[in-house]
């Protein structure tokens, strides 16, 4: 049988990454906890766009300052790195002209039922988005328009009905 090539630079397509399972462990109490990810660097050298949240960006690096764990991941080759702030909404770091910039959009104004699945939502519907139209703050501003819908469901049977509810929310049919 024949070995793979797996080394990044023989792949062409676009790599992205929620890595919440790599960092939850338990302890002996059987509690989950947060680690830090040894070595995140290798992983980051796969990654073209990685989905986090606030805490979790703090347990990639060393570092403790946002904007010093962004220049980090970016001198790994991360091309994107998303950070879900929850009620806060969610910004995109990404570079352009060399230049790392950013893109914030709060959090749709919702009554929250039920956050279960959200980060799931808005990881899927931010890469389909960007695999598709190329442009960061449209794939943000869908992602974070979906997933705050989807934070309204009670129940797994509501969400067939998130593509009407969101083209709704902004006046399409």
């Amino acid at each position: 049988m024949k070995k793979s090539n797996c080394s990044r630079k023989a792949c062409r397509e676009v790599i992205a990454f929620s890595w919440r399972s790599l960092r939850l462990c338990k302890n002996k109490n059987l509690s989950r906890i947060f680690r830090r990810i040894e070595d995140f660097n290798k992983w980051a050298e796969c990654i073209d766009i990685l989905q986090t949240n606030e805490s979790e960006l703090l347990t990639l690096s060393d570092k403790k300052d946002e904007f010093q764990i962004i220049d980090e991941l970016f001198s790994f080759g991360v091309k994107q790195v998303i950070i879900t702030r929850a009620e806060k909404g969610a910004t995109v770091f990404f570079s352009e002209n060399d230049t790392i910039k950013n893109y914030h959009k709060n959090a749709l104004n919702v009554i929250v039922f039920n956050k279960v699945g959200c980060g799931d939502v808005f990881g899927a519907v931010y890469f389909y988005n960007y695999i598709k139209n190329k442009n960061v703050t449209l794939a943000l501003e869908q992602a974070n328009l979906f997933a705050g819908i989807s934070t309204k469901y009670f129940e797994a049977k509501d969400f067939i009905n998130l593509k009407k509810d969101a083209n709704e929310r902004i006046g399409k049919k």
